[in-house]
């Protein structure tokens, strides 16, 4: 069967769940098939066993730098050299359209401008979060409010916390802004990794819009070829499938994922 969604691999905890409600949910009101006459097709790849040219070799040496910046990140103390690690992002896709790897139509044609700025925004705000000290009123706020309450209600209030806030922007950016003042919340609790983990695994399983991830990013920005307008997927896809997945993964976590994490002390 093909479903007008995508499926990242956050969804794996709530996979078993799905078969039953996922077509139905695709195929709902509204939705619009793909059209059999514009199959979607990749580009011929060069044929086996020949050289790399000098643009391969370069946009390789390049995207593995790249990432082994991201990797070595603190370890190499590129901070202070870098200030960010956005900025290290931006070496290699420069480079791309100065040395003529990339056309200069695909910077204004191409590029999701309206998503980038997005993404950009909510990692602006994180960093804010992280200087103005407000990520400490908020912790100190909320283990006020949950003073006495038991492991599992912290953790109930937490995944559904971040199944609410992970639709609305990538999850680095919530991660980047929620994921130390929840484990400021698990350290008072003596629990800080069991929290953490509920919260990362929930954050990526948020996948309602377009901005909920990366991958969405992506698969959205991806348009119709052959000069045809609009994109391939729209945001009813995402709400209804990703939707879908969100609300079943919520009490997945809050049961299944609980009773795993206390059989492995977590």
């Amino acid at each position: 069967a093909e479903f007008n969604c995508p499926l990242p691999v956050s969804s794996l905890p709530s996979l078993p769940f799905l078969p039953p409600f996922l077509p139905p949910a695709s195929a709902g009101p509204g939705h619009r098939p793909r059209d059999a006459s514009t199959p979607l097709s990749a580009a011929a790849a060069d044929s086996p066993g020949q050289p790399l040219n000098v643009k391969q070799w370069t946009t390789l040496v390049l995207t593995v730098a790249t990432v082994c910046a991201w990797s070595f990140w603190v370890p190499l103390g590129l901070e202070k050299y870098l200030g960010a690690m956005g900025l290290v992002g931006i070496i290699p896709v420069a480079s791309f359209f100065c040395l003529g790897i990339l056309p200069k139509e695909d910077f204004n044609t191409r590029i999701n401008w309206s998503v980038l700025i997005l993404i950009g925004g909510g990692l602006s705000l994180g960093r804010l979060m992280q200087r103005s000290k407000l990520l400490d009123v908020l912790s100190m706020a909320l283990q006020a409010k949950l003073k006495g309450a038991s492991f599992w209600v912290v953790l109930l209030a937490v995944a559904a916390m971040m199944a609410f806030c992970g639709n609305f922007a990538s999850s680095a950016v919530i991660a980047m802004i929620t994921l130390p003042v929840i484990a400021q919340v698990g350290k008072s609790f003596g629990r800080p990794a069991g929290l953490i983990v509920a919260a990362t695994l929930m954050n990526t399983g948020a996948m309602g819009l377009p901005v909920s991830s990366f991958p969405n990013s992506n698969s959205f920005a991806f348009l119709r070829p052959g000069g045809m307008s609009g994109h391939y997927l729209s945001s009813d896809d995402y709400v209804r499938c990703g939707g879908l997945i969100t609300t079943i993964a919520l009490p997945v976590m809050v049961t299944v994922g609980y009773a795993t994490m206390c059989a492995m002390g977590y």
